[in-house]
């Protein structure tokens, strides 16, 4: 850990009893620590604050230094003003919120670093929206908190974090909409996987079976795990592995997002079409292959595509 005990405990007081000034100097120290060191310390200090743990983790990552100190405003707010919790209403209307907007989207990340996007994504609507305009007398909004949302987790006040990819929400790259996302996976190619991956392998079904690009491209769904990372479940609700292991032990795929090549690849010539499958004229009888029996009747009946030869 960067921080001796001493100085993590005086940092943790500062936080915890000083003014919205002193905290934001605090994240500034942090901040300067640079790199690893940085990010480190944000996840030292955020062990007792969730909030500052996060917004210090955008800071140092990001260079979000406005989102940062509206998260750290806000939670300011939220400790000293009884008036700010009764604008905010109902924990349940925001936990319903936070769940509806985000859907699976965040199934993959540590529940406590779920709890410390909620915690952040709150105190920035408190800072943005209740405090600097007229929440302060209102009902919950929910378009203020999903801006809110966007920003403390994309660290851009104007960015969309939560896009659908798949059909499925997504927490989707920074600079990356879901549109581009989906496109990107219908040219990726199994080697953009290895390319992509954490480990540099391919991602692999349970039997040890290579997973094929243009099955990802149609069912895969893309689960943060937070950093740019992300688990791959398909249609059956199983994930994608790394590797098996001699003891049949695995190791999970995990995709690393590269949002430069995921943009590159989505205006890149489409490559994972579904196949076509023609229908034959009316009365005349489908060839005996593609009969139930055939040779080739494994056939997807959602996409037309082959799914290799029958076994």
């Amino acid at each position: 850990q960067p921080l001796s005990k001493g100085e993590a405990e005086q940092m943790t007081q500062q936080i915890k009893n000083g003014s919205a000034d002193d905290v934001l100097n605090v994240l500034q120290n942090v901040q300067a620590m640079g790199g690893d060191a940085a990010r480190a310390a944000a996840k030292q200090l955020g062990q007792t604050d969730s909030a500052f743990g996060f917004a210090a983790g955008l800071a140092a990552d990001r260079g979000a230094r406005d989102v940062a100190g509206d998260i750290i405003r806000g939670q300011k707010r939220i400790d000293a003003d009884k008036d700010v919790k009764q604008a905010i209403g109902d924990d349940k209307v925001v936990t319903q919120t936070f769940e509806s907007l985000t859907g699976k989207s965040l199934m993959g990340v540590a529940p406590e670093t779920r709890q410390s996007i909620k915690d952040a994504a709150l105190a920035h609507y408190v800072e943005t929206h209740v405090n600097r305009s007229a929440g302060k007398f209102g009902a919950f909004d929910k378009n203020a908190y999903t801006a809110s949302l966007n920003a403390v987790l994309t660290g851009n006040k104007a960015g969309t974090a939560v896009d659908s990819v798949n059909g499925e929400a997504t927490v989707v790259p920074p600079g990356v909409t879901g549109k581009e996302f989906d496109r990107a996976l219908d040219s990726f190619t199994i080697d953009t996987y290895v390319e992509m991956s954490k480990d540099g392998k391919p991602p692999r079904y349970a039997d040890g079976t290579v997973a094929r690009a243009e099955d990802i491209a149609v069912e895969g769904k893309f689960r943060s795990l937070g950093g740019g990372e992300y688990a791959i479940e398909m249609g059956n609700g199983k994930f994608l592995l790394s590797e098996i292991r001699a003891d049949r032990t695995a190791a999970p795929y995990r995709f690393v997002a590269d949002p430069d090549k995921i943009k590159k690849a989505a205006a890149a010539p489409v490559i994972n079409q579904p196949i076509p499958v023609p229908a034959p004229a009316p009365g005349v009888e489908a060839p005996a292959i593609m009969r139930p029996g055939g040779a080739l009747t494994n056939f997807d009946p959602a996409t037309g595509r082959w799914t290799g030869p029958t076994r």
